[in-house]
């Protein structure tokens, strides 16, 4: 076995010369924290990514597994209805490419002292390549777009620590979907009354704030 500047080379019983290459990760680490809903569909990108199901020439899935007080196992799923594979929300560790950009993932779900659950996503990377910043928003884009049930797009709507409910203090961020007929999708008149009346105050809101 001999040290090189690359990792370690080593030769076993055919001869064959292998080299193992060391990683050095920076030590920062890109945190978010989703919803369960937006907490699925990311592993539903990353499942069917790994088990080449479909595939998505900026991301490459390596590995990726279960973690539980029993151990490491594969994910548990089954295939539904668009015949994409499904799963649970659980631990998991991902190793994946995207934009030739190597990433660990780390995905928990977190049960608070108030009984609330938590859905976190941390992100690192090796210190000799540049991260997307915003790798969540990332991983979230190629779910509506490639593997989500809810392709027509959705917002997130949330509210600042400590803040009233007030229309004036929500942030509203919104996931651009493919092009679809809206005309097409069904609403009862008193929901589409609300949903109306919600987007003007919103435009209203956000006129006045720009001013």
């Amino acid at each position: 076995m001999e040290k090189t500047e690359s990792g370690t080379a080593f030769v076993n019983g055919s001869g064959k010369v292998h080299f193992g290459n060391k990683r050095d990760y920076s030590t920062k680490v890109i945190n978010y924290e989703f919803n369960k809903f937006y907490y699925n569909e990311i592993i539903k990108l990353l499942l069917n990514v790994y088990e080449e199901k479909i595939v998505i020439s900026e991301i490459r899935v390596n590995s990726l597994f279960a973690q539980s007080l029993f151990g490491i196992s594969n994910l548990r799923s089954a295939e539904g209805k668009d015949g994409l594979l499904e799963s649970i929300p659980e631990n998991v560790m991902c190793e994946f490419e995207y934009q030739d950009v190597l990433y660990l993932l780390d995905m928990r779900v977190e049960l608070d002292k108030m009984r609330i659950m938590h859905y976190y996503l941390n992100f690192t990377y090796p210190k000799n390549q540049q991260p997307c910043e915003k790798m969540g928003h990332e991983l979230l884009r190629l779910a509506f777009l490639y593997t989500s049930s809810f392709k027509k797009g959705c917002c997130e709507i949330s509210l600042p620590p400590g803040e009233r409910e007030a229309i004036s203090y929500l942030d509203v961020n919104f996931i651009n979907p493919p092009p679809s007929n809206i005309e097409e999708v069904y609403v009862k008149d008193e929901i589409k009354n609300d949903i109306e009346r919600f987007v003007y105050t919103l435009r209203i809101s956000k006129s006045i704030t720009l001013r």
